[in-house]
């Protein structure tokens, strides 16, 4: 039995590829996968958000909140503690929502979800 297995392995050649004939640098495969992978591309008026943050929501939101990132129609707006956190939810989320909509229309950003800011 050992002696049909051992026939097997020597008899399965491994065959290499052509060196440079017709392969592709790997270089040149993960850059097209990264590309393909890359879902954190954001739109240019993203910038645009974060820098009217303050104009668009107020000097005392803004000091506790940044937009973060954009999915889909979702954006998410971090908050740097759970008091602020709360109080939005409860009673500004919408206004917001408003505000933003205004500012960039109803296509983009169709809803925000408020989360505790990670970086904090």
């Amino acid at each position: 039995m050992a002696d049909r297995f051992t026939h097997r392995r020597q008899t399965a050649k491994r065959v290499a590829p052509p060196a440079g004939d017709g392969g592709i640098a790997i270089g040149r495969v993960l850059a097209e996968v990264v590309k393909a992978l890359r879902r954190d591309e954001q739109p240019p008026w993203v910038a645009e958000l974060a820098r009217e943050w303050p104009a668009l929501v107020g000097a005392p939101v803004a000091s506790h909140t940044r937009p973060g990132r954009l999915v889909s129609d979702e954006l998410t707006v971090y908050v740097d503690n759970s008091g602020w956190l709360s109080e939005l939810q409860r009673y500004a989320q919408q206004e917001l929502l408003g505000n933003l909509q205004r500012r960039f229309g109803t296509a983009p950003i169709r809803r925000i979800r408020l989360q505790l800011d990670p970086g904090q």
